[in-house]
Order: C-alpha cells, then sequence, then structure tokens
C-alpha cells in the first residue's frame, strides 16, 4: 500500500492470494509480471486499473472473476482504513464488514477473524452475525460459544 517508487514488480509462480489493497496507493506502478494467473485476489488489491499497461491490465482482467471487477458505484476500501483494520482497529474492521454487506459480499473479512481469533468479544460476535445472517447456523453458534468460553 502507498509504494509511490516502485514501477514493476514480478510475482512468485507460488503466490494463491493477493490481499484487498495490496497495491492501492501504488501510483507509479506499471507493470506486474505475474508467476501463475491462478490467484485469489481482495477487493481493491490492484487500485487504479487505469495506470497498468495494456499487458498487465489483460492479464489483471483474466485473474479477476466477474463478481471482483471493479464496479464504478462500488466504494472503495481506502488504504488507511484498511492499515488501521490490519492493526485491529474495531471502527475500521465495522466500516469493512459494512462496505461488504453494501456490495452483497457474503464472506467474512479476513481482518474480522484474524481480530476474533485474538479472543476479542465485539468480533467473535460479529464473525457469530456475519455466520447466522448467512445461514450457517451449526458455524454461528460454535462463535458465540467462544464468547461464553464454553
Amino acid at each position: 500500500m502507498g509504494c509511490t517508487g516502485l514501477t514493476s514488480i514480478t510475482l512468485p509462480e507460488k503466490l494463491e492470494k493477493i490481499d484487498g489493497g495490496a497495491f492501492f496507493g501504488c501510483t507509479s506502478l506499471k507493470h506486474i509480471e505475474f508467476g501463475s494467473l491462478n490467484i485469489s485476489v481482495g477487493i481493491n488489491a490492484f487500485g487504479n486499473l487505469e495506470q497498468y499497461d495494456e499487458e498487465t491490465k489483460e492479464k489483471i482482467s483474466n485473474i479477476l472473476n466477474p463478481s471482483q471487477k471493479p464496479k464504478t458505484d462500488e466504494p472503495v476500501i481506502s488504504p488507511s482504513i484498511l492499515k488501521a483494520a490490519n492493526d485491529g482497529s474495531e471502527w475500521a474492521i465495522r466500516s469493512i464488514v459494512e462496505t461488504y454487506e453494501k456490495n452483497g459480499k457474503k464472506e467474512i473479512p479476513q481482518c474480522l477473524l484474524e481480530a476474533a481469533k485474538k479472543r476479542k468479544d465485539w468480533a467473535i460476535k460479529l464473525v457469530a452475525q456475519k455466520y447466522e445472517k448467512n445461514g450457517d447456523y451449526k458455524e454461528a453458534v460454535k462463535w458465540y460459544k467462544k464468547i461464553l468460553r464454553v
């Protein structure tokens, strides 16, 4: 995030996932050499797609499935919120969860799961509520039990 001096990067062949916002703010980045095109990609992983050369744009297009392609009406998660969420900030994580919900995404953001794993009750409750909302009651009960320390 925010690597303004980076113009080109080569990603390893064994790379399986690019986190959301990974290249957001890397405004000088023009070319990405992908070791593999079989990569899971988080929200806004590449930032502004217009900044890349044609070869990179084409590869990014091949990686993104239709549900991950940026929509013009989709709110962007700012790098500062991503950083705060990765640092465990409750307000930032709740903001990302809200953004996911507004965009119809059912998956639970990784930053929320990480906060819950650190036994933060508010995060555990939010994870349980997300599973319950998604109809996965067995998983929801498992997380609710963690709040009760059962």
